[in-house]
């Protein structure tokens, strides 16, 4: 079976959901200062998706070069206008080159953890692949 980099779609909702949520772990990891892989585990392995937690480190770490700045999080069901962006750049509803610009090597470097994310959630959800 071949997983493809598809976009997610906007039925994954729940999916969507861990992701925002794990991102809002990984920045308050940083934050603290505590390592980031396991303090993501704890979250995602409840979940039954652990295994995310490599892939949504380094997804966020190259979001926030992509943004030249630290990722803003929020609270609640109320996202940010960061985690909106994550979630758009994740679904395909948005390109990485229309809303943040052309960052060269870093910029590709963030499409390819974008296009790691999405195979590695369609194995750990068992969503749909193509092949």
């Amino acid at each position: 079976m071949t997983y493809v980099s598809l976009p997610l779609a906007s039925g994954s909702v729940a999916v969507l959901s861990i992701i925002v949520n794990a991102a809002r772990r990984w920045r308050e990891a940083r934050d603290m200062g505590v390592a980031i892989q396991p303090h993501l585990f704890v979250s995602l392995a409840q979940e039954g998706c652990g295994i995310l937690a490599p892939v949504i480190d380094s997804l966020m770490h190259f979001y926030e070069i992509a943004l030249r700045r630290p990722m803003r999080t929020a609270c609640g069901e109320v996202l940010s206008h960061d985690e909106d962006l994550l979630i758009e750049l994740l679904s395909g509803t948005k390109q990485r080159r229309a809303c943040l610009g052309d960052s060269g090597d870093m910029g590709d470097a963030f499409d390819t953890a974008l296009m790691s994310t999405r195979i590695m959630v369609r194995m750990a959800f068992s969503l749909p692949a193509i092949g």
